[in-house]
């Protein structure tokens, strides 16, 4: 793998993300759809203990179902066309190709299928990778604790503590399993194999360069969020100066995930912008 710096890359990614800021947004905006129905959904939300006392009303039922609907349909909806969609755009512009939002969006649903089945493959990828250490841990804490001397439990424990690495690895090795869709049309283990293929070419150095700039934008991030709810709770509390307990806690369900999706929406492409560039820097499989 060339190996670009993690000064270079951040640099790099930054410039890209600079240069094409507009056809980004128009992307990952869409994820305020989401924002939208959340509003919604929340402003007749049933809020309070006491409200479980009675019968919840039409309107507040409604809240519950749109909550429902946006969180478990409509955000994973969203959130699987844009990234196809992103990776896409991402792609072109670093080409210099011309790409009407037309024929990105009909792509992005194309692949929409696919990128699904590609997410439950990686699913149940972690779920194993979790589900082995988990199964040690249990196995020696429960059942064999009191059969096996003090420090093979011990030797146990300590190996099923180590285990856990692997989800972290793994991690790691399907990182770009979405580019390799995206980019290279590889479905299914397909994609997981030209991931996993690719970094195999520079693990440690794949992680580092994944790491670091994830660290330094959500690290911005947090500072920019805590900062700003800093200042919405203070004003959420003078709003709510009356005793209206009820109209707080709302508004802070409304506030704190609409801040997190604007600012993720800022956020995802030089996220993306910086895998689109790890990832091409691997030779071809």
């Amino acid at each position: 793998m060339a190996q670009i710096g993690i000064g270079a890359l951040i640099d790099t990614a930054w410039e890209d993300y600079r240069k094409h800021f507009a056809n980004n947004i128009r992307i990952t905006a869409w994820l305020g759809v989401f924002v939208l129905l959340h509003i919604i959904a929340i402003s007749f939300y049933p809020i309070g203990a006491e409200e479980i006392d009675r019968a919840l009303s039409g309107s507040e039922w409604f809240g519950v179902g749109l909550f429902l609907i946006n969180t478990l349909i409509i955000l994973p909806i969203i959130s699987i066309w844009m990234v196809n969609a992103l990776i896409a755009r991402i792609d072109a512009d670093a080409r210099g190709k011309a790409l009407s939002m037309h024929k990105l969006a009909t792509e992005s649903w194309r692949l929409f299928l696919p990128q699904l089945w590609v997410r439950i493959l990686v699913g149940v990828a972690f779920v194993v990778a979790f589900a082995i250490p988990f199964a040690l841990l249990w196995l020696t804490s429960q059942v064999l604790s009191g059969t096996l001397p003090f420090l093979v439990s011990l030797l146990f424990m300590f190996v099923a503590l180590l285990l856990f690495l692997i989800p972290l690895v793994l991690m790691v090795y399907l990182a770009f399993v979405f580019f390799a869709l995206v980019l290279d049309k590889k479905h299914g283990v397909l994609a997981l194999k030209e991931s996993m293929a690719r970094v195999k070419q520079g693990v440690w150095g794949v992680a580092w360069r994944l790491i670091v700039p994830k660290l330094l934008y959500f690290g911005v991030l947090l500072v920019v969020q805590y900062v700003l709810l800093m200042i919405l709770g203070m004003l959420v509390s003078a709003m709510a100066s009356g005793g209206d307990a009820l109209l707080a806690v709302r508004l802070d369900w409304i506030l704190q995930p609409t801040l997190y999706v604007l600012l993720t929406i800022l956020v995802y492409p030089i996220v993306f912008i910086t895998d689109y560039r790890i990832y091409q820097s691997f030779p071809t499989t």
